[in-house]
């Protein structure tokens, strides 16, 4: 599955107009989030542990390969491929490295634990479901007013707000 992000975020970020490619990324972010809670939703209303819902699961992962393979638009031109070494990474974009590791700790400590808080306060199975898919749901609503503060130009200083406090820290 990252890997097709991967190859679906090249191929929008080489076909984006500069001035359009934030709210391009805003409208994927937002059918990325409409996936994901209506993911929770439909595995909510499942029944068991059945092959439907692997089956479900499967079609919505075949599903979005759909507008890819239906578009006009040219592939993206092949990358230079950077070297695969933690040192170079640490050198040429030593914050958003960091930035990228707390935000993805953050997110991945959210979504592992949120369910297990759910659960230990007596949640059933559909209502950690229905906490997940309101928790993805707000997620996608703060898309289309972050895209366009990037739009606009305004993204550069939200983003160094975040830098601020992981740097703060480190230059102590």
């Amino acid at each position: 599955m990252m890997c097709q992000y991967m190859v679906l975020e090249s191929w929008l970020n080489d076909g984006a107009e500069t001035g359009q490619r934030g709210l391009i990324f805003g409208f994927y972010m937002v059918a990325t989030y409409l996936g994901l809670s209506a993911g929770q939703i439909i595995l909510m209303t499942q029944v068991g542990s059945g092959s439907s819902s692997l089956l479900i699961v499967a079609l919505c992962y075949a599903l979005c390969l759909v507008p890819m393979a239906l578009t006009t638009r040219t592939n993206p031109h092949p990358m230079t491929p950077a070297p695969m070494e933690l040192g170079y990474f640490f050198h040429a974009i030593p914050k958003i490295l960091l930035i990228t590791l707390a935000t993805g700790m953050a997110v991945g400590a959210f979504y592992g634990m949120a369910p297990v808080y759910t659960s230990q306060l007596g949640f059933t199975t559909k209502q950690t479901g229905l906490f997940m898919a309101i928790t993805i749901f707000a997620g996608l609503i703060s898309q289309f007013p972050l895209s366009w503060l990037w739009t606009v130009s305004i993204g550069g200083a939200c983003c160094s707000v975040p830098q601020y406090f992981i740097r703060w820290p480190l230059c102590r």
